[in-house]
């Protein structure tokens, strides 16, 4: 047992428990643009694509027409002069029953997480004390080796 007479320093260190909690949200992302395209609302950019590219076709559809145009006066020519004979226009009559919009929207899921970090408290107490006792001087301690 040690006398308190002989305690000459007690040190406590206390080193908290920590925590530390890491986060990020889970996303959802959804695009509607095919969705939207079905039903007419475009894009700036998107519109004009269309539009050339409705252009486009026409040309061609135009230019194939004035070559079978062509093709039929050729076969048409007899000896005794030419004949132009074009086929009345077909009138075309369509129904469309439709479902607005065809494409279902692209959806895309990043999952969020969680980390917790944790640490345990602790405790070290040290007592520092002289074994031999005082040296007979007051303030003096003894060293230890």
């Amino acid at each position: 047992m040690m006398a308190i007479s002989s305690l000459r320093q007690l040190v406590i260190e206390i080193k908290p428990a920590q925590l530390s909690i890491e986060y990020r949200l889970g996303r959802v992302k959804v695009d509607l643009t095919e969705s939207l395209a079905d039903l007419g609302l475009k894009g700036p950019t998107r519109l004009g694509r269309d539009a050339a590219q409705k252009g486009w076709q026409a040309a061609h559809e135009g230019i194939a027409k004035k070559a079978r145009k062509g093709d039929r006066l050729r076969w048409n020519i007899t000896a005794k002069g030419a004949l132009l004979l074009e086929p009345p226009p077909q009138k075309v009559c369509t129904i469309n029953v439709d479902m607005a919009p065809k494409h279902r929207p692209e959806i895309s899921v990043v999952p969020g997480w969680l980390r917790i970090y944790a640490s345990t408290a602790s405790v070290q107490v040290e007592l520092t004390h002289n074994a031999s006792g005082t040296n007979g001087k007051s303030g003096l301690v003894n060293q230890y080796v």
